[in-house]
């Protein structure tokens, strides 16, 4: 069994990883060595340079532990990442996505590092079923959630116009009697959907988390 480090943008992520993902990578392949660290300790500011340090940091710590990211395609700092400009001229956000992942693994080079940037944002799992949220939120925003799900493809496809964490704020704004803070609700609503829901309709977040799965247990 090989450990598993995972360098996440903040304590949303981090919460979701230790609420949802541990027990699921338990259950499914008995693994229990999986250590989420914020990037700098404290989180936030996606930039190459602390991306790399914690990163580097982590592989020669643990020379058997795989790392792996989980930080949001929507607002990262990557910029400096070489061929960045490149990688965001490409046509579909999936390639986008690919380019930054490819150049991630050049600058990193090591069989033991994975890089997962999930697609736009965290918030992108969330709209996998307003439905299951309805002992959480009011009926219209689980309603308003459920009909935005409804005109794309998947959860991870919705970024048109607004970015997913911009469409709950406005839905929480019109229908809650609190703002939406991803802190405070980001993990709670996932935690309400379930994690079987959110695999079903995130196929490529999906195929990150049984990746690692297997890894773990060569």
């Amino acid at each position: 069994m090989r450990p598993i480090i995972i360098v996440v943008e903040g304590p949303t992520e981090q919460t979701f990883i230790e609420q949802c993902l541990m027990p699921y990578w338990f259950e499914r392949f008995g693994i229990y060595e999986v250590y989420p660290s914020r990037i700098g300790n404290d989180g936030g500011n996606v930039r190459v340079d602390r991306l790399r340090k914690d990163i580097e940091l982590f592989l020669k710590q643990r020379p058997n532990a795989y790392v792996t990211t989980l930080i949001d395609y929507s607002g990262n700092e990557l910029k400096k990442l070489e061929n960045y400009v490149k990688c965001k001229a490409l046509p579909t956000t999936d390639q986008r996505i690919k380019c930054i992942e490819d150049n991630l693994l050049k600058l990193i080079d090591s069989e033991r590092f994975i890089p997962f940037i999930q697609k736009h944002e965290f918030e992108s799992l969330l709209f996998s079923s307003g439905y299951s949220l309805q002992a959480y939120l009011k009926p219209k925003t689980c309603e308003a959630i459920t009909q935005t799900r409804s005109q794309f493809h998947g959860p991870e496809d919705i970024n048109t116009n607004q970015y997913p964490s911009y469409r709950l704020k406005e839905f929480f704004n019109l229908y809650e009697p609190r703002k939406y803070s991803k802190v405070a609700n980001g993990s709670i609503l996932a935690l309400e959907i379930g994690l079987p829901t959110i695999l079903k309709e995130c196929p490529r977040f999906a195929a990150w988390v049984e990746r690692i799965g297997k890894l773990a247990t060569e």
